[in-house]
């Protein structure tokens, strides 16, 4: 098969048919030059990455498919023997092959010279910003480099003019560059030398001078002189500048000119004199004062000073502000402003403890209504109303409801409800031991729904369950009751059920499977039938107690007992002999019948009134050939029909029965194998087909009788005659009598 998957000129088809048969067979066909593109397309999903490689790899593969594949396998790509040619079959196959396929192909052939000049110089921007991307962020010798200083793409020139590894000689003349765009990045270059930066200080475009002013590397001496520049915009960038020096912060502050704008942006700088925080703090304007207060980086001091602030935008900017002191969210938590409320609950920062001491009924309903984190939040707080908790509990929100569960406040029927879906919060609901007093009747008005999940939720848990179980309401001890039915507990934990006054408890012990032998001995003698006749059905009641309930005064459990077949016959054979059969009911015969062995038993049962119960006789391999004589010759056709079907009949009988009046009683003769030859001739020339095609499946039958059968005018007998021959002589015997 390895061989078929690789020759050149294989069938497609059978390719196909390779492929799906294993995973190496799979990687063979996707070599293979002359598989058919969509089978190839179909490979490149496969789970299998060896098979994706090889499809990579393969000439055949269409381009669409190569280009996804090439993300994966970017050398495979460019090994491919089409992949030179698709320049010629698809001029713009640049353009349609995905952005993250070309990045893998510059970094797997590291930048090769070729290809990236050819994105380089690309006329679409898409295409471009890949080469860009690409020299932005590897290396390049200078002289590789200046060959894109004079490119037409002023994006291309930028991502130079932005790379800190560019040499200097190449940023030098960059910064000549007739677009500002290209020198903005060398302005925000941090490799840029100070002289080149002191020329840009002169330039224009106000975008080059606040991108010096944004420059990390900027000395002390230029911001000197970008202080005095005439356009706000640079001033903002001084002002946002993580390293512009404190001197340069006060004296900006001390400009009249200094605008709203760069007030903000000192305010938002986090690297800002407490000094410059403390005055810009008292500011008369609400914006610079809010970004204080959503700065960081601010002194404790001026937080406090914020919280009286007359201004709840500055106040919100606070509350959310992640670093704000838990104290001064504390009192924000109090705050008359609802918005001011809402983001120190949404702030991370502030404590659970904090937010369950927010007692306000007004203010929990609000906070509860602005979003699933503030609802969940405000159902676990115990100072909640019980109508807002009510309402909580039909959120669509999962954790809300669990949290509604866990609250002390919740009322009591809320509780019950949200317990079928919640039955560990319930249970740990710091009120749930107390429900027995404020409810006595708790058990009964609880779903039964959520008595089942919380018994299954603690497994049974002994308290709980006693609870259950010892309820004068028989609807709240079913649930006990099935715990008792399907869960394993100690020997010792049970025996306080036994002598429960309550019927249905002791049943239900019974029936368990897994309840302890001492324990189904003491329910066997139970005054109840009810719970002896569970004792009698469970699967793992022993024998010797088995042997005990046969003699049952209940007629049911006998019937039971009767039926395991793990009661010993001999057992069964003693207590027959010690009873008046004919006084049992019918299916207490009838399953005797089908397992005793005692001749005298059978031959009673034999004479049964009952039809039933003679057919089970007639079929039981251990009756007497008397009775098989004696019921031969019974009315009922379904008696000797079970006689004809009983391999234990003697070859007489099943002569006899051979010519009886009732297709089935023949039909029966036919296929017991142990019906003599001479009968089996017989009935080979029955005028019936049933009995017949029946003949023709028995084991025992002759060849001669077989073949003689095979030539039979009714097709159905040939069929199964033939079948048979074929089973016994092989298919090619089938084959010739087929033809």
């Amino acid at each position: 098969m390895e061989q078929e998957a690789i020759i050149l000129n294989s069938n497609p088809e059978h390719l196909t048919e390779l492929a799906s048969q294993s995973e190496e067979l799979a990687r063979l066909v996707a070599q293979n030059p002359h598989a058919p593109s969509e089978l190839l397309e179909k490979l490149s999903q496969s789970k299998d990455r060896l098979t994706r490689e090889a499809v990579t790899g393969n000439p055949n593969t269409a381009t669409e498919v190569l280009f996804e594949l090439g993300k994966e396998f970017p050398e495979q790509l460019l090994e491919n023997p089409a992949f030179p040619l698709l320049s010629l079959k698809h001029p713009n196959f640049l353009e349609r092959m995905p952005s993250q396929t070309l990045y893998r192909l510059l970094d797997a052939t590291r930048g090769k010279e070729a290809l990236l000049e050819s994105l380089c110089n690309h006329p679409s921007f898409s295409v471009r910003h890949v080469g860009g991307h690409f020299l932005f962020h590897n290396h390049f010798e200078r002289e590789w480099l200046e060959r894109f200083v004079e490119s037409p793409y002023q994006d291309i020139r930028a991502a130079i003019a932005s790379k800190r590894s560019t040499p200097i000689s190449v940023l030098e003349k960059l910064s000549k560059d007739s677009d500002s765009a290209v020198r903005a990045a060398i302005a925000s270059n941090r490799s840029t030398p100070i002289s080149v930066l002191e020329k840009l200080l002169k330039d224009s475009d106000s975008e080059v001078r606040a991108a010096i002013a944004s420059n990390r590397s900027t000395p002390i001496s230029v911001f000197e002189k970008l202080l005095e520049d005439s356009d706000s915009s640079v001033r903002v960038a001084i002002a946002a500048n993580h390293h512009t020096p404190i001197s340069v912060f006060e004296k900006l502050l001390k400009n009249s000119d200094s605008s709203v704008r760069v007030k903000i942006a000192i305010a938002a700088n986090g690297h800002g004199p407490i000094s410059v925080f403390e005055k810009l703090s008292e500011d008369s304007d609400s914006k610079v004062r809010a970004a204080i207060a959503a700065n960081g980086h601010g002194p404790i001091s001026v937080f406090e000073k914020l919280l009286e602030d007359s201004d709840s935008e500055v106040r919100i900017a606070l509350a959310a502000n992640y670093h704000t002191p838990i104290s001064v969210l504390e009192k924000l938590l109090e705050d008359s402003d609802s918005s001011v409320r809402v983001k120190v609950a949404e702030n991370p920062r502030t404590p659970i403890s904090v937010l369950e001491k927010l007692s306000n009924p007004e203010h929990l309903t609000e906070l509860a209504s602005q979003s699933e984190q503030l609802s969940r939040l405000v159902a676990k707080n115990p100072h909640a109303p019980s109508g807002l908790l009510e309402k909580l509990s039909q959120s669509k929100d999962r954790l809300t409801r669990e949290a509604v569960t866990g609250n002390p406040n919740t009322a009591t029927e809320v509780l019950f409800e949200l317990g079928k879906e919640f039955p560990e919060q319930l249970l740990e609901n710091p009120v749930f031991p107390l429900l027995s007093l404020e409810h006595p009747n708790f058990l009964e008005i609880m779903p039964s729904q959520t008595r089942y999940r919380l018994l299954n939720s603690t497994r049974g848990k002994e308290a709980l369950l006693e609870l259950f179980c010892n309820h004068p309401s028989s609807s709240v001890r079913r649930v006990g009751c099935d715990c008792l039915r399907r869960i394993y507990y100690e020997h010792e934990w049970l025996e306080r059920f036994v002598e429960s006054p309550y019927e249905d408890i002791r049943t239900a012990i019974a029936a368990n499977h897994r309840t302890p032998i001492p324990v189904l001995e003491k329910l066997s003698k139970d005054s109840n039938s009810f719970v002896r006749a569970e004792v009698a059905s469970n699967p793992t009641t022993p024998v010797s107690i088995l042997a005990e309930l046969i003699y049952d005064s209940n007629s049911g459990i006998r019937e039971r007992i009767v039926k395991d077949k793990r009661l010993p016959a001999s057992i069964l054979e003693e207590f027959c002999r010690s009873t008046v059969l004919a006084e049992e009911s019918v299916h207490f015969r009838l399953s005797v019948a089908r397992r005793v062995q005692s001749a005298a038993t059978l031959e009673l049962l034999g004479k049964d009134c009952h039809s039933e119960v003679r057919k089970a006789v007639a079929k039981n391999q251990n009756t007497p050939v008397s009775v098989l004589e004696l019921l031969a010759n019974h009315d009922f056709p379904e008696v000797r029909r079970a006689v004809a079907k009983n391999p234990t009949t003697p070859v007489e009988i099943l002569h006899r029965l051979a010519s009886d009046r009732v297709i089935n009683v023949r039909t029966a003769v036919a296929r017991n194998p142990s019906t003599a030859r001479e009968t089996l001739e017989i009935l080979a020339c029955d005028s019936r087909q049933q009995v017949r095609t029946a003949l023709a499946k028995n084991p025992s039958l002759e060849l001669l009788i077989l073949e003689m059968l095979a030539g039979d005018e009714i097709a159905t007998v040939r069929q199964s005659a033939i079948k048979k021959l074929s089973q016994r002589m092989g298919t090619l015997f089938y084959d010739l009598y087929c033809s």
